[in-house]
C-alpha cells in the first residue's frame, strides 16, 4: 500500500484489510506467547482479543497506549494521531459488531457468543465520565459490581451459556470480601478494617485492599459449532492410550480427502454443519511454536470443503476411515491472564502503572498484569470452543458404562461413567489416525476468511490427572481477599 493510499480515514465500520490483518496478526501473537504456559488446555478467541485492545486504546490515556498505536505505524506510514486512533477504535467497534454477528448466522445450529464485564469491588465504587461510559457502552461492556462467584457463574450461563459450577470460570475477590449491611455489615467491616495496612506499600505486599480498587475486564466468549453426523460419532467416547477421544468417520458419501503441503505438520480439515466455519486441527509438529499465521492462513485458503480433508507433509496412499481427537473439557480450565501476555507482546508497560486505566479506576490505583504468584489479574479472558452434536464426557455421564465391539474388535466405551476405562488399540498406518497431543485447534471463518479461535490442546492421562489437580489447588490459593 502506498502512502497515498494509507488510511488516514475511512467510512465507519469499514476497515480496510491492512487494519483487519493487523488486528488478527497481534491476536496470533498474543495466542503464540499463551503456548509457553504450562495450561494443559487453553483457548482465545480473535475477536474478543481485538476488542479487549481496541477497549484499551479507547479508553485509557493517549500517552499509554503508545505501544499500540506504534502496532499500525507500518499501515498508517506515520505514527498514529489521536483523531486517527479515536477513528480507528469506533471504526475496529463496528466492524466487530458486524463480525460477531455474521458469526452468529454461521454457527447456526450451534451459536457463537460474547459478553464483556468491568467487574468493580463494592467497597470501591466511583462516578464515571462521559467519555468513559460512552467506552464501555460502543463495547458493550456491563460496569457490574461484584456479587460473588455464584452470581458471576449466572451471568455466564445466562449470556454464553456456560453451566454452572462452585468453583469460579475468572479469578476473582473472595466472596467474604464483600461487605453486606446491618449488624453483620457492622461487625464483618469492624474485622475487615483491622486487616488493613496504613500505607499502601504494605497494602501491596499483602495482596489486601490495594488489588480491589481497580476493576477487573472480564471477557467470555463460547463458541458451540456442529459437525454433521455422518462425519463424527455422536454416540461414543472412545480411548486411545487411556485418552478420551472424539472419532471421525472419513467413509461414506464424505469420504477423507487427502492432500500435502510444504507445512512441518498434518492439519485435518472438519466441515461445519454451516458452510460458513471449517475446524482445522493442527498437530505432528515437533513445537507448538513453529507454527505461523501466515501458514495457518495458505492452508485455509487452499484446503477444506464439504468433505473431511487431510493435508499431509508428504504423500501417501491411505486408506484412513477413522480419525481419532483428544477431547477437552471446558471446566478443568481457568479464565487466562491474557494481561501479562499483553505486556510480552507489545509495549504496554505503561499500562501496568499508577493510573493506567485512565477514569475507570482511582487515580491512586495500578492495574496489574499479575507478574508475580499470586497477584490478581486486571485483565482476564474465558474462551471457550465446543462441539454442539459430540457425545459427552465420561467424566459427566451417569450410570454404567457399556462396551461394545468396533471394527477393530476392541471394546469402546458408550455414553455413561465408566467403570473400568478400556482402550482402543489403534494400529498406526492402517484404517486409522490418530491426532497426537499437543495439537493447536483454528476455527476458521471462510465467509471472511479470518481466524476466529485458537486453542491449544495437550490431553492427560489417568495418570497425570493427579498433576493437574495439584496444579488447580495452587491457582485457587491465588484467588486473593
Amino acid at each position: 500500500m502506498t502512502e497515498e493510499e494509507a488510511p488516514t480515514s475511512y467510512e465507519r465500520g469499514k476497515l480496510p484489510k491492512t487494519i483487519i490483518d493487523k488486528w488478527v496478526a497481534m491476536s496470533f501473537r498474543v495466542f503464540t506467547s499463551l503456548m509457553s504456559t504450562d495450561e494443559p488446555q487453553m483457548m482465545v478467541s480473535v475477536p474478543q482479543l481485538i476488542s479487549t485492545m481496541a477497549f484499551l486504546l479507547g479508553n485509557c490515556d493517549f500517552d499509554r497506549t503508545k505501544g499500540l498505536r506504534d502496532e499500525f505505524t507500518d499501515a498508517f506510514h506515520k505514527p498514529i494521531t489521536c483523531i486517527q486512533t479515536k477513528e480507528l477504535v469506533e471504526s475496529t467497534c463496528e466492524f466487530l459488531k458486524r463480525w460477531n454477528y455474521s458469526l452468529m448466522l454461521s454457527s447456526r445450529p450451534g451459536h457463537v457468543l460474547n459478553v464483556q464485564r468491568a467487574m468493580v469491588h463494592p467497597e470501591f465504587t466511583k462516578t464515571y465520565s462521559y467519555h468513559t461510559m460512552k467506552n464501555l457502552g460502543q463495547f458493550e461492556v456491563e460496569l457490574n459490581i461484584f456479587d460473588g462467584v455464584r452470581e458471576v457463574n449466572d451471568w455466564l450461563a445466562r449470556f454464553i451459556k456456560i453451566k454452572f459450577r462452585d468453583r469460579g470460570f475468572f479469578q476473582l475477590w473472595r466472596d467474604d470480601s464483600i461487605v453486606s449491611r446491618g449488624r453483620a455489615y457492622t461487625k464483618k467491616k469492624q474485622q475487615f478494617m483491622n486487616t488493613l495496612k496504613t500505607t499502601v506499600e504494605e497494602a501491596n505486599a499483602s495482596d489486601s485492599t490495594y488489588e480491589m480498587k481497580v476493576p477487573v475486564l472480564c471477557w467470555a466468549s463460547h463458541a458451540i459449532v456442529a459437525i454433521p453426523p455422518d462425519i463424527i460419532d455422536t454416540k461414543r467416547i472412545y480411548f486411545v492410550n487411556d485418552v478420551e477421544c472424539l472419532k471421525m468417520k472419513t467413509s461414506g458419501a464424505k469420504r477423507l480427502e487427502v492432500t500435502t503441503s510444504d507445512n512441518d505438520w498434518k492439519t485435518f480439515i472438519v466441515p461445519t454443519a454451516s458452510n460458513g466455519l471449517l475446524l482445522h486441527f493442527i498437530y505432528d509438529m515437533d513445537a507448538c511454536k513453529q507454527v505461523t499465521l501466515e501458514k495457518l492462513e495458505r492452508t485455509a485458503l487452499k484446503f477444506g470443503g464439504s468433505c473431511p480433508t487431510l493435508v499431509c507433509k508428504t504423500f501417501t496412499e491411505t486408506t484412513h476411515e477413522e480419525i481419532y481427537i483428544p477431547t477437552w473439557n471446558f471446566e478443568q480450565m481457568n479464565s487466562l491472564n491474557i494481561g501479562s501476555h499483553f505486556a510480552a507482546c507489545f509495549d504496554m508497560n505503561a499500562i501496568f502503572y499508577l493510573g493506567g486505566f485512565g477514569d475507570l479506576a482511582p487515580e491512586d490505583a495500578s492495574p496489574s498484569c499479575a507478574s508475580q504468584s499470586g497477584q490478581l489479574s486486571n485483565i482476564q479472558h474465558f474462551d471457550v470452543l465446543s462441539i454442539l452434536n459430540a457425545p459427552e464426557s465420561s467424566a459427566h455421564g451417569a450410570g454404567e458404562r457399556e462396551t461394545k465391539k468396533d471394527s477393530h474388535g476392541t471394546t469402546a466405551p458408550t455414553h455413561g461413567t465408566r467403570k473400568e476405562s478400556p482402550e482402543l488399540h489403534v494400529v498406526s498406518g492402517e484404517q486409522t489416525e490418530v491426532v497426537s497431543s499437543p495439537y493447536v485447534i483454528m476455527l476458521w471463518d471462510t465467509v471472511s476468511a479470518t481466524p476466529v479461535y485458537f486453542a491449544r490442546i495437550s490431553s492427560t492421562t489417568k495418570n497425570q490427572s493427579k498433576e493437574v489437580k495439584e496444579r488447580k489447588k495452587l491457582r485457587e490459593k491465588c484467588i486473593v481477599m
